[in-house]
């Protein structure tokens, strides 16, 4: 199986922008994290729920028939 092409793409994230918005809220989590060095059982604990949080909305999203 080959990746869709760039055109392709983008048109999805066009057509699904609630879809869009849940990985960009996850890729900016993700990013935060791997900026901060030092953490404590709290912050890693709160980082792991609000990540595992995101990526279930994203697996129900993705799996929306809709597109909505």
């Amino acid at each position: 199986m080959s990746d869709p092409s760039p055109a392709l793409r983008a048109e999805d994230r066009r057509a699904r922008p609630g879809f869009r918005a849940l990985i960009d809220e996850m890729m900016q989590a993700i990013r935060a994290a791997s900026r901060q060095d030092d953490w404590t059982e709290e912050e890693r604990a709160r980082a792991e729920a609000d990540l595992e949080r995101i990526m279930a909305n994203v697996r129900r999203e993705a799996m929306n028939e809709d597109g909505d």
